[in-house]
């Protein structure tokens, strides 16, 4: 349990990255071009979650630096697409849900970002704790 919570702080801190990059990138230059906004964010976070994570919440793991960052990337690579996905419904079914409130402070595109991003932290720690970092 304690070091699911460290996860979620290294990955929550990398979301927050993520995020802001992605509301960022949205609100100057890439409105129209939300993949890629995607793409850019999701790099940063990546790289500051694995930094994060290889370093305070998986130090044990004795599995070599690249081979940890190249099976994180499968893993992020995965999530990235299931994000991706999950975005998409989220845009469509958004209209459809009582969300105003949170739509309004947040605004759309942060909201269903934000959303996703929280529904595959799950998948991500599991995936990184018995295949990024496994202890042999």
């Amino acid at each position: 349990m304690r070091r699911f919570v460290k996860y979620l702080a290294a990955a929550g801190t990398a979301t927050v990255v993520d995020v802001a990059v992605y509301q960022a990138l949205v609100a100057s230059i890439l409105a129209d071009g939300l993949l890629v906004a995607l793409c850019l964010s999701y790099t940063i976070g990546l790289l500051t979650n694995f930094i994060i994570s290889k370093y305070l919440v998986f130090s044990e793991s004795e599995t070599g630096t690249r081979r940890q960052f190249m099976r994180f990337t499968v893993v992020a690579g995965t999530v990235f697409i299931a994000n991706y996905y999950l975005m998409k419904l989220l845009y469509l079914l958004l209209p459809h849900v009582p969300a105003g409130a949170v739509v309004e402070v947040f605004g759309k595109h942060t909201t269903v970002r934000g959303f996703s991003a929280a529904v595959v932290a799950v998948l991500s720690f599991f995936s990184h704790k018995f295949y990024s970092f496994s202890i042999r």
